[in-house]
C-alpha cells in the first residue's frame, strides 16, 4: 500500500501547467442527493463563518479551515462529529473513546474534547461542568448545511475554551416551502439508526419564516471491544507489588470463570438520541436541542480499575441547549445580540463498579503496610468504603452566556468587529462513589443525603470577554489582527492576540501565515476529581471542590503556521509548517505530598507542558475531466478525484512533579497519512478512505516507576485501515448505500481514555463494521 500511495502521488503531481482549477483539496464536490438545485462548490466559492465571525470565502482566509457540506456528510456516511474530524488532515480519532467524553480526538497533540469550542449555528454547546465535549451520534450532523473546522487557537474571538480547534455546525435553512429528509440504516453489532427532518419557508420578503424540526435515534447493541483478551487480565495492572491473591478481597472483581486470570466481560452497548428545532423570522432566531447519550461506564479503563461484568453499568447523559438572538443592520453597521443557555446532567442512575481504581490505589500508596495481615486489612477497608458494590455518579450544570457584537465597515476594504461575552457557569461536575442513585441541585445538595463517601461541592464562576478585530482586504491580500481580554472575579486577567496574513503571489500561488493564542479556565471537573487524602482518618478522601478550592491558573496555548500553495491544471497542493505549545496543562493521576497530607488527582504542569512542530502536505486532483457535478456527466462517463494528506510531527511533553520530559506527545502519531479516492457516474458513486498512523507513543511510559507496576509498551503498533462506501441513486429523491469500515478487519489502538494508570494498555478500536441504508430527500 505504501508503494501504491507513492506512485499515485507522483502520477498526479506530474503536470503543473495549464488552466487554473478552482477545486480545493479534501473538500469533495457537491452532489444533488440532498438538494436538487445545483450549486458550484469549488474552494473559491465555499464560505465559512468560523474564522472571522463573518461569512468569508475559504480561498481568502489565512487560517486553516476545512468545510464539509451536507452533500459530503451524506456521501461519506458520517454519523458522528468525530466521523467528520477523522477526514480532517492531521487529526487523530478514537471511536470509542471514554464514557464521559464519548468519541475522542487529538488536534496537534491536544485533546480536542477538552480544548475545543463546539458550536451549533455559532452557539456554544460544550458544558463547563463536563470534562470535555461529549461526542456520540447525538449532535445534529445530518441537519447541517456544512460543518466548519477552524484548526488552531481562536480565543481572540471565541473566548474561553477555544484552545485547539473551533467546530461550527451550521444548520440548513431551506428556500423551498417544504423539505423532508429521512435516513434509515442497519449494521452489524446490532446497529440501527433513524434520522428525520422536516422544514421549510413560509411567506416572502421581510416576513419570511424559516423553520426546521428534526430528530434521530442511534443504537448499537454491542461493541467489538474484546478481541484482545490479554488487555483484560488484572495482573498486568497491579501496582505496588500487590499479588493476585488479593483479587478476591475486592468485592467488585469478577473472574470470567472461577480461577480464571481474565476478568468477566459483558456486551458494551451505545445509544444516542437527539431532538431539535430552529426558526428565523425578521432577524430573530431561536433554536433548541435535546441531546442524550448512553455509554458503558468502563470504556477505556482497565479491569483492575472498574468491572466490565455488568452491561447495565452506563453513563446516562443529557445536554439541553437553548439560544435566542436578534440581528439588525443599519447602513454599514450590523449589531447582534445572543442569549444562550446550556443545561448538562448525568442521571443519578448512572452506575459503575470500581475494583481498585486510582483513588483506591492512592489511599493504599500513602500507607503501604509491610506485614501481610495489615495489607489485607487496608485493602478490605478501602473496598468497603469505595468499592464494595455498584456505585453511582451524578452531575448537574448550567451555563448562561450573553454576547453582544458589532460589525462596521468604515471603508470598502476595512472591516472592524468588537464585542462582549458575559458568562455565568454553575453546577456540580460528574461525581461518584454514591451507594444509591441520587439527584443533585446546582448548589450541590444531594437527595437522599445517605451513603455519601465524601462531601459534594459546586462551582460558580463569572467572567467577561472583551474582543476586537480588524480585517483589511485588497485584491491580493487579506490581513487580520485581533485581541481578546478575559476578566474574571477569581482568576488573573488573560490576554489572547491573533494575527494572520494571506497573500496571492499570482493567480495560481499564495502564501499565508498565522499566529494565535488560546486560554481556558481550570475545569470544575478536575477540582471534583482531586482529593485531599487522610484528613480525619486514613481512608478519608475530600474533593477540593467541596471546599470551594478551585485553585489554578488559566491553561494557555500558542500556535503559528506558515503555508504556501499552488493551483495549476486540475491539481491543488499546499505545504504547511506548524508549531504549537501549551502551558499550565492539567494532568491526571498525580499523587503528591501537600503540607501535612497527600493530594491525589489533577495538577497543573508549571510552565511549558507540551510542544509540537511539524509539516503537512495536502494534495488533490481531478482526473479525466473537471466536471464537479455528477449530473453533468453523460451516460457512460465517470469522474475521479484523488485527495492525499501527509503529516510528520515531533514533540515533547512535560509532566511536572520532577519527572523527565517525554520525547513524544502521547497518543499522537509522528506520521499520519490520509488518502481518499472518489469515483462517480450519473447514477452511482464510490469512495475509498485510507488511514495510516506510525510511531505512536503510549501513555504507559509516564507512570510505571511511580506506581511500581510492570511497564507497558512504550509505543503503540502502527495502524492502517481502509474504508469503502457505495451509493446508488435510484431517483432524484431516493438513494441506497452500503459502507464497510476497516474492510481488512485490522486490530489497532485508539486514544488512551484518561492518560492515567486507570487506563487499558491500549484502547481497542472496532474491526470490520458493515452498514447499509436508504435515504429520501425532497427539497
Amino acid at each position: 500500500m505504501r508503494a501504491l500511495v507513492c506512485c499515485c502521488f507522483l502520477w498526479i503531481a506530474g503536470p503543473l501547467c495549464g488552466q487554473t482549477d478552482t477545486a480545493f483539496v479534501l473538500l469533495p464536490e457537491v452532489l444533488s442527493d440532498t438538494n436538487i438545485a445545483k450549486r458550484p462548490l469549488n474552494a473559491s466559492e465555499r464560505e465559512a463563518l468560523s474564522a472571522t465571525r463573518s461569512l468569508e470565502r475559504v480561498s481568502d482566509l489565512p487560517q486553516t479551515v476545512w468545510v464539509f457540506t451536507a452533500q459530503e456528510i451524506a456521501r461519506y456516511g458520517f454519523v458522528t462529529l468525530v466521523d467528520v474530524l477523522r477526514a480532517v488532515p492531521g487529526v487523530r480519532v478514537s471511536q470509542p473513546g471514554t464514557a464521559l467524553e464519548g468519541e475522542t480526538f487529538l488536534v496537534r497533540g491536544l485533546r480536542g474534547n477538552a480544548y475545543a469550542k463546539v458550536l451549533i449555528n455559532d452557539v456554544p454547546v460544550r458544558p463547563s461542568a463536563a470534562p470535555g465535549m461529549p461526542i456520540g451520534a447525538q449532535l445534529p450532523l445530518s441537519q447541517c448545511e456544512r460543518v466548519e473546522v477552524l484548526v488552531g487557537p481562536a480565543s481572540s474571538i471565541y473566548g474561553d475554551g477555544a484552545c485547539a480547534v473551533v467546530i461550527n455546525l451550521i444548520l440548513k435553512e431551506s428556500e423551498r416551502p417544504l423539505y423532508t429528509q429521512a435516513d434509515l440504516s442497519l449494521g452489524n453489532y446490532g446497529f440501527n439508526r433513524l434520522d428525520l427532518s422536516l422544514g421549510g419557508k413560509l411567506f416572502q420578503g421581510k416576513n419570511s419564516f424559516r423553520f426546521s424540526l428534526y430528530g434521530s435515534s442511534t443504537v448499537r447493541e454491542a461493541t467489538d471491544y474484546y478481541y484482545d483478551r490479554g488487555l483484560f487480565v488484572p495482573q498486568r495492572y497491579l501496582p505496588f507489588g500487590l499479588d493476585t491473591s488479593l483479587l478476591r478481597l475486592w468485592p467488585n472483581y469478577r473472574p470470567n470463570t472461577p480461577g480464571d486470570s481474565v476478568a468477566r466481560i459483558a456486551v458494551i452497548p451505545h445509544e444516542s438520541r437527539m431532538l431539535g428545532l430552529h426558526f428565523t423570522w425578521r432577524g430573530v432566531r431561536f433554536q433548541y436541542h435535546r441531546m442524550s447519550r448512553f455509554e458503558h461506564s468502563s470504556l477505556g479503563l482497565s479491569p483492575l480499575a472498574v468491572s466490565y461484568a455488568n452491561p447495565s453499568n452506563r453513563v446516562a447523559e443529557q445536554i439541553e441547549a437553548f439560544a435566542a438572538g436578534i440581528q439588525r443592520r443599519r447602513g454599514r453597521a450590523t449589531i447582534s445580540h445572543l442569549l444562550s443557555v446550556v443545561r448538562y446532567s448525568v442521571q443519578g442512575s448512572s452506575a459503575f463498579a470500581p475494583v481498585f481504581d486510582g483513588l483506591s490505589a492512592a489511599l493504599y500508596a500513602i500507607q503501604i503496610p509491610t506485614a501481610e495481615p495489615e495489607r489485607r486489612q487496608l485493602v478490605q477497608g478501602i473496598a468497603q468504603r469505595y468499592a464494595d458494590e455498584e456505585r453511582y455518579l451524578v452531575a448537574h450544570g448550567l451555563d448562561v452566556r450573553l454576547e453582544s457584537r458589532g460589525q462596521w465597515m468604515p471603508l470598502a476594504r476595512l472591516q472592524l468587529d468588537a464585542g462582549l461575552q458575559a458568562n455565568v457557569a454553575s453546577g456540580v461536575p460528574p461525581m461518584g462513589y454514591f451507594r444509591t442513585p441520587v439527584t443533585v441541585s446546582l448548589g450541590g445538595n444531594i437527595d437522599p443525603p445517605v451513603g455519601l463517601p465524601f462531601a459534594v461541592g459546586n462551582q460558580t464562576t463569572l467572567d467577561a470577554n472583551l474582543f476586537a478585530q480588524g480585517i483589511w482586504r485588497t485584491r491580493h491580500t487579506s490581513l487580520l489582527g485581533g485581541l481578546a481580554v478575559q476578566l474574571a472575579l477569581d482568576a488573573p486577567t488573560v490576554v489572547a492576540p491573533r494575527f494572520a496574513l494571506r497573500h496571492h503571489l499570482d493567480s495560481t500561488k499564495w502564501v499565508r501565515l498565522t499566529y494565535a493564542e488560546g486560554f481556558q479556565r481550570p475545569l470544575a471537573f478536575r477540582a471534583a476529581h482531586t482529593y485531599r487524602l487522610g484528613e480525619g482518618g486514613p481512608l478519608n478522601a475530600r474533593p477540593l471542590i467541596a471546599d470551594g478550592n478551585l485553585a489554578g491558573v488559566p491553561e494557555r496555548t500558542r500556535a503559528a503556521e506558515v503555508g504556501i500553495g499552488i493551483q495549476m491544471l486540475q491539481l491543488t497542493a499546499e505545504v504547511l509548517a506548524f508549531y504549537q505549545e501549551a502551558h499550565q496543562l492539567a494532568r491526571g493521576g498525580y499523587l503528591q505530598s501537600a503540607g501535612n497530607g497527600w493530594r491525589y488527582g489533577f495538577a497543573q504542569t508549571p510552565g511549558l507542558s507540551m510542544r509540537l512542530w511539524g509539516t503537512q502536505l495536502v494534495v488533490g486532483r481531478h482526473l479525466f475531466h473537471n466536471r464537479v457535478h455528477r449530473e453533468d456527466l453523460t451516460k457512460n462517463k465517470m469522474g475521479l478525484r484523488l485527495e492525499y494528506a501527509f503529516q510528520y510531527s515531533r514533540g515533547q511533553e512535560w509532566l511536572g512533579d520532577e519527572r523527565a520530559p517525554l520525547s513524544d506527545v502521547r497518543n499522537f502519531p509522528r506520521r499520519l497519512t490520509q488518502m481518499r479516492l472518489l469515483a462517480y457516474g450519473r447514477k452511482w458513486e464510490m469512495g475509498l478512505f485510507y488511514l495510516r498512523g506510525a510511531t505512536v507513543s503510549s501513555s504507559t511510559v509516564a507512570y510505571p516507576a511511580i506506581y511500581q507496576r510492570s511497564a507497558g509498551p512504550a509505543t503503540q503498533p502502527n495502524f492502517a485501515t481502509l474504508d469503502v462506501i457505495l451509493r446508488l441513486f435510484l431517483s432524484d429523491y431516493f438513494s441506497a448505500y452500503a459502507e464497510i469500515r476497516n474492510i481488512f478487519d485490522r486490530r489497532y489502538a485508539g486514544i488512551d481514555a484518561t492518560q492515567t494508570p486507570d487506563d487499558l494498555l491500549y484502547n481497542p478500536q472496532p474491526r470490520r463494521l458493515v452498514r447499509v441504508g436508504v435515504s429520501y430527500t425532497l427539497d
